[in-house]
């Protein structure tokens, strides 16, 4: 029988040389010693032994000690930073402090470390159910932006039990398995799951002791005041990605105006983006600057104060420091990259929005508004250089006071018998009075400590019903009447003036203990304002401000965009003097202020409209028209304290033209009239006197609207007498709570009215109409939204919304809750119709009951959109 061909030599490349292998008497003697020699080493280990042991995962030896060993060669490990393990050292790599040498010299650990590190990933992938993403997120690319969004499809993740012939998992910390959704047919999972990247030992509260590292196979970390190089293809724990390795975004951040945050006058809503740094530190970790990123970082520019949802496809994605906000504040996880991201779908847009705005943070939409068709028609029409990406442009700013619960949002809070109210958005302008005008006062003033020392001029929007108010009036040195608004509207947001002259010291300590909960925002007396991504230029001009360097709390500035805008329909020629400034139409609380000059009011109605424009609601919110008048209740500032001189300008508290309509308003919100109801036997002072004054300290220590333990609605005065059956009842009960009646006759004239409806045929007639009031809902919330989604409050400039262009996959849910709030509309409006209809041929005593219900047209209605402003 002859013998087999001799192996031919290494150096050709065939499948036998690929395969050569010592004689298997070597081998078996090598892998033998190799037994008997960790044999012995393992044997030397006792109790009390100091070990490095190495992980794997995290590529690093950790030191500890050995605290008990057992009969099966198992040790239990007690770690430097209070971690305990059972481990048999015959399965690790390892080596002993004291000797600083490693188990194996020869070479063979340092492969077994790099077998198991190249199978680290593939493992902890599937353990943790990672979703992969394209890391330099380049999404917006001709083949990337189909309507199937394939650049973040994600394969579904495959059962751990059908490789069964692969070798374990490497050393990591334990994670449990997350809890995953499939949202619709796609492989993307929804939302990212929360899964914490294996955590570093070095980033332990308590470091360990340094080791040595083996030469070649460990990297020593980095310093601690550095951040860790973030890993291509893994998923970066917090603090390692891209942006926290970046000067201007960290470090060196200044405004849009090159100010650093340490100065008076920093602007919060801008951002100065090194374009030079942010491509160097993009091919420093191997990648480079799309053109998504390049869109992303300019909207950032501009919304540095916002986390941006960036839509892309059907979802939103959240990047760099925004993706730290969805992993701490929504549980979601990093996707694996460089780049910190995070995403969920569309559908849950409602969902998330509204956990990040309770939680204090201001949302920026970013949305889609041109497709990858319209893209490439695009590049067919430009000459030079080619657009990269498809458009997107911000289409709203959502924060706690400017959340209007529009069509993208779950408006249910408001239905089902759930009055539910929410603090409005309050600015406000200050100036201090100089302590040298005291001509003005006389010694009983001074003696008595009520005299005027600050003014103020406030502006209250309530974006859910789209009402305005605006204040100016002077206060004491306890700030009373400031301290009497804030507890009467208890504002979920305030902005305040920034700069070095801005906000006082004392004004930001009241807000702070009066409104604990509010959103505090500065406008500084220059801002940049955002300009316009539209395609359009167009579009661009009526979206931009005239000059992008714009001084919000300039009266004349807020007037002149109020003109440019069209907010308010301007007076015809006929009706108009031939020197008249157009305003003729507009409301007349505004129109007020600006006859009678009322420079600080003005000066904060400017700086809420840059804050509106911001936010995109501008229009919706100020066409609708409803602008009121706000008058503080009297608490002692004498009339010789209300003027005061020595200033190049007279600075006077309230305009009588706002004082005349207030006065007018007051009476009918109350339900009566001030004419009829004079007293002459009554003195001069009490005829002056309209309401009984609760200030700030009053409505606090007596549970008016808030309980004292937790703040909360519940056990309060007016929740222990709230029966009323809409929440436009709702909040007129809580206004006459605010403003008790101070007159007897006023008094007595309500009280006859209501034992009038409480008795005899008319009680039958009341129990059906507060029948019908419960089935009108909110009518205030629901004409404001159809008012806005009919385009109403955009005016010519309907069409140039953003929202107009946006591209939404979830069309179906936005229509049917557009139909819903017009259905909505239609059924209350047709319910309010009907209660006059119960009153028919009934004798009425009561003057105030049939004042009411003598005008047919608008009872039940509520007191903004009825031009008789009563309602009981």
């Amino acid at each position: 029988m002859s013998k087999p061909a001799p192996p031919k030599a290494t150096g050709q490349k065939n499948l036998f040389s690929f395969f050569s292998k010592k004689s298997k008497d070597e081998s078996a003697a090598r892998i033998k010693a190799k037994k008997d020699q960790i044999e012995k080493d393992v044997a030397a280990v006792t109790p009390n032994t100091r070990l490095a042991i190495y992980w794997p995962a995290d590529k690093e030896f950790y030191p500890c000690v050995v605290k008990e060993r057992f009969s099966d060669g198992r040790f239990s490990l007690l770690y430097d930073d209070g971690d305990k393990e059972m481990v048999d050292l015959r399965d690790e790599v390892w080596k002993r402090i004291d000797e600083r040498k490693d188990r194996d010299d020869d070479g063979d650990n340092h492969e077994k470390e790099d077998t198991e590190s190249g199978a680290d990933e593939k493992h902890a992938s599937k353990r943790r159910r990672i979703l992969e993403s394209d890391e330099s997120f380049a999404m917006d690319d001709d083949a990337d932006d189909d309507d199937d969004d394939d650049s973040f499809k994600i394969d579904n993740v495959e059962d751990d039990d059908d490789d069964v012939d692969e070798p374990p998992p490497p050393r990591a910390k334990p994670v449990a398995k997350p809890t995953v959704t499939v949202v619709s047919s796609k492989k993307r999972l929804s939302p990212t799951p929360r899964v914490s990247p294996t955590p570093r030992k070095s980033s332990r509260p308590t470091p360990p002791k340094p080791i040595p590292f083996a030469a070649g196979a460990i990297t020593p970390p980095a310093s601690p005041t550095a951040p860790d190089t973030p890993i291509p293809n893994e998923v970066n724990p917090p603090g390692t990605h891209l942006h926290n390795h970046l000067k201007f975004f960290t470090t060196h951040r200044v405004d849009a105006h090159n100010r650093p945050s340490s100065h008076p006058s920093h602007s919060p809503f801008t951002l100065s983006v090194d374009t030079t740094e942010l491509e160097a530190r993009c091919r420093q970790f191997g990648n480079n600057l799309t053109p998504a990123q390049k869109q992303w970082w300019e909207i950032k520019a501009s919304h540095a104060d916002c986390v941006l949802l960036f839509k892309t496809g059907k979802f939103y994605e959240m990047f760099h420091d925004d993706a730290d906000v969805a992993a701490k504040e929504l549980g979601m996880a990093y996707m694996k990259g460089v780049v910190a991201h995070a995403g969920f779908p569309e559908a849950a847009y409602d969902k998330f929005l509204g956990m990040l705005v309770e939680r204090g943070y201001r949302v920026a939409r970013v949305e889609q508004t041109e497709s990858p068709e319209g893209l490439k028609e695009r590049k067919k029409e430009t000459r030079g250089k080619k657009p990269q990406v498809v458009a997107r442009e911000v289409c709203g700013v959502v924060s706690r006071g400017t959340r209007t619960y529009c069509y993208l949002e779950d408006a249910s809070c408001f239905e089902n018998d759930n009055k539910m109210t929410t603090g409005p958005l309050i600015v406000i302008k200050e100036i201090l009075l100089e302590e040298n005008d005291s001509n003005t006062m006389d010694v009983d003033e001074e003696d008595s400590g009520t005299h005027a020392v600050c003014e103020y001029g406030v502006t209250i929007v309530d974006a859910v019903t789209a009402a305005v108010s605006l204040g100016q009036f002077a206060d004491d040195v306890l700030r009373s009447r400031m301290q009497t608004l804030l507890a009467s509207f208890a504002p979920l947001e305030v902005i305040l003036e920034g700069g070095e002259n801005g906000a006082s010291k004392t004004l930001q300590s009241l807000i702070k203990s009066a409104c604990p909960t509010a959103l505090v925002g500065r406008i500084n007396p220059k801002e940049r304002f955002p300009q316009s991504t539209a395609i359009d230029p167009e579009v661009r001009r009526t979206l931009n401000r005239t000059n992008q360097d714009v001084q919000p709390w300039n009266p004349d500035e807020a007037i002149q965009e109020v003109h440019r805008k069209g907010y308010y329909p301007r007076s015809s020629r006929k009706n108009e003097p031939l020197n008249g400034d157009g305003i003729a139409r507009w409301p007349d609380v505004l129109r007020a202020c600006i006859e009678g000059e009322a420079s600080l009011a003005l000066s904060s109605f400017g700086a809420a409209l840059f804050y509106l424009q911001r936010s995109l609601i501008d229009a919706d919110i100020l066409s609708m028209g409803i602008v009121k008048a706000y008058i503080p209740p009297s608490t002692g500032c004498s009339a010789s304290a209300r003027t005061i001189t020595g200033t190049n300008a007279e600075l006077s508290e309230t305009p009588d033209q706002l004082q005349e309509i207030y006065n007018r308003e007051a009476g009918r919100i109350r339900g009566v009239d001030l004419m009829d109801t004079y007293d002459s036997s009554s003195t001069a002072e009490e005829a002056s006197i309209d309401c009984m004054v609760l200030d700030g300290t009053t409505l606090n220590n007596l549970e008016i609207l808030h309980n004292m333990s937790s703040g909360s609605h519940q056990g309060s005065l007016l929740s222990k007498i709230d029966f009323t059956r809409s929440p436009h009842g709702c909040r007129l009960l809580r206004a006459w709570l605010l403003r008790p009646l101070f007159r007897k006759a006023e008094i007595d004239r309500r009280a006859d009215a209501v034992a009038e409806l409480s008795t005899g045929s008319l009680a039958m007639a009341m129990s059906d109409a507060r029948s019908l009031l419960k089935k009108t809902g909110d009518i205030e919330r629901l004409l404001s939204r159809v008012h806005s989604m009919g385009g109403g409050g955009r005016g010519e400039g309907s069409a140039h919304h953003p929202d107009e262009r946006a591209i939404y996959y979830d069309n179906e849910k936005h229509n049917k809750r557009k139909v819903g709030d017009f259905s909505k509309l239609v059924h209350g409006l047709k319910a309010a119709a009907g209660i006059p209809e119960l009153f028919e041929n009934m004798t009425i005593q009561s003057p105030l009951v049939s004042e009411l219900y003598g005008n047919t047209t608008f009872v039940g209605l509520p007191l903004t959109f009825a031009p008789f402003h009563r309602q009981m």
